[in-house]
């Protein structure tokens, strides 16, 4: 009975233990939580004012890496963004990614929150962590979500 107690708790913390952020995932929502409380979220406002957005993925590789993929196609009109498609360095350590900017003269490098269920992926970022970050509309925090690919 005890060997069936313990197989069973490996069974069930496995798939946690398990989950990793390599990979493909698309972003789904870039929400901003302003100090007043009230939420935006701002993907559906970018995808609708450069709809190739919505085509972009981001792939995590295992040496630490991200690579923002844009589709040839989108590459004209995302011209004015190029600079931030810069492949990234990244770090996981416990319940947070670091993500290393390849330009810090455009942002610094951002430590985010991180929680993966299942084919989610959740960051968060607090602005008072960061002062350097822009923040011009005073947000309290930015919540990026994921889905694996």
């Amino acid at each position: 009975m005890n060997a069936l107690l313990i197989i069973l708790g490996l069974a069930i913390s496995f798939p946690t233990m398990a989950q990793s952020v390599v990979g493909t995932w698309k972003r789904t929502s870039a929400l901003i939580t302003y100090k007043n409380g009230k939420t935006m979220d701002v993907q559906p406002m970018l995808e609708q004012g450069t709809p190739c957005t919505s085509k972009i993925t981001y792939n995590f590789t295992a040496a630490g890496v991200q690579k923002t993929v844009v589709p040839p196609g989108c590459m004209q009109e995302m011209s004015a963004q190029a600079a931030l498609f810069a492949d990234a360095r990244y770090t996981v350590t416990g319940s947070s990614i670091k993500i290393i900017s390849p330009n810090a003269k455009l942002s610094p490098d951002v430590t985010y929150s991180l929680s993966l269920t299942g084919s989610t992926m959740t960051w968060v970022m607090n602005f008072a962590d960061f002062p350097t970050m822009p923040n011009p509309g005073k947000a309290k925090s930015m919540t990026f979500t994921y889905k694996r690919l």
